[in-house]
């Protein structure tokens, strides 16, 4: 990847990192149950999966 598409990925994905909606409420809720350490995963699972669809799209978007 270069910055052309970096940067533009990373403007995207911040606002969804700290927008509250379900993934948020999910991690808050999840946390407050069983500690940050139970949260860890599903935080790094979550944030694994939207990086990839992005790219997956964004790459998409690019052939066309």
């Amino acid at each position: 990847m270069n910055s052309e598409i970096i940067i533009p990925l990373i403007i995207f994905l911040l606002p969804l990192a700290y927008s509250p909606g379900p993934g948020n409420a999910f991690f808050a809720s999840i946390g407050a149950s069983h500690g940050l350490r139970a949260a860890i995963p599903a935080l790094l699972g979550y944030h694994a999966a939207t990086f990839v669809v992005t790219v997956m799209i964004g790459m998409g978007a690019g052939l066309l």
